[in-house]
């Protein structure tokens, strides 16, 4: 396997990765990690700038619904439950001090102007940059997919996920397995057409999937094997 972007770390968890978004500065990463078998949900934070786990399996303590991560700033993570699956206008919303973990319930107003916080900090450079996808009936799915046979490599199926940043191209595409299943790959090279990381992902999954990866940070950040964390140093 060529290989010539190590790893700027990686952590990995006990759930499966449902999840993740980034504060409003781009310096923490908070994820959603779901277990099937024992049918739970909690949460982690991670410190984008050193890499380090700042805690894990925090669970939010109420008696009925499902958390979910809505969104963070540079205090609180803001959890969404939907207290009613009949009807899904019916949420509440919880704030989860990041530094204590102590939890407050949110007033809906409170969201509301966080929402447009968010929305003003996603059009400015805070480093954050979400890859485009592409399906196989769109014309540039059909130029990427010629761009990686072009570099001596199976033809991709399905969809992918592209981004450029800086001097290097990212690409998460698929190829067939059989019997019916889908096998996952990242595609990491530069500008020059030097490939310095070509990784399956996952082996075998059922459909192409969205949000493997992303950029934040001059960092490029994975979810492999469900349940596992990389990033990679983009600079």
């Amino acid at each position: 396997m060529l290989k010539k972007l190590p790893p700027a770390f990686s952590l990995t968890f006990q759930g499966s990765i449902w999840k993740t978004i980034v504060d409003d500065e781009g310096k923490r990463l908070f994820l959603e990690l779901r277990s099937a078998e024992r049918q739970s949900v909690c949460f982690a934070a991670v410190d984008l700038l050193s890499g380090q786990l700042l805690w894990e399996n925090f669970m939010l303590a109420i008696a009925e619904g499902w958390p979910t991560l809505h969104s963070a700033n540079s205090q609180h993570l803001i959890l969404q439950v939907f207290t009613d699956t009949h009807n899904p206008e019916k949420k509440s919303y919880y704030a989860v001090e990041i530094s204590t973990q102590q939890v407050v319930q949110f007033p809906v107003e409170s969201v509301a102007i966080n929402e447009v916080d968010q929305k003003n900090v996603s059009q400015q450079n805070n480093g954050f940059l979400q890859p485009f996808f592409y399906s196989e009936d769109q014309a540039y799915f059909a130029t990427v997919a010629s761009f990686v046979e072009s570099l001596g490599l199976a033809r991709p199926v399905g969809g992918c996920e592209y981004a450029e940043h800086g001097n290097y191209i990212c690409i998460d595409y698929y190829l067939p397995v059989k019997p019916s299943g889908l096998a996952n790959y990242l595609l990491i090279l530069d500008q020059q057409g030097t490939i310095l990381l070509h990784q399956c992902l996952e082996a075998s999954v059922p459909q192409v999937g969205l949000g493997i990866f992303f950029v934040v940070q001059n960092q490029l950040i994975v979810v492999q094997h469900q349940c596992q964390l990389v990033s990679y140093a983009l600079s």
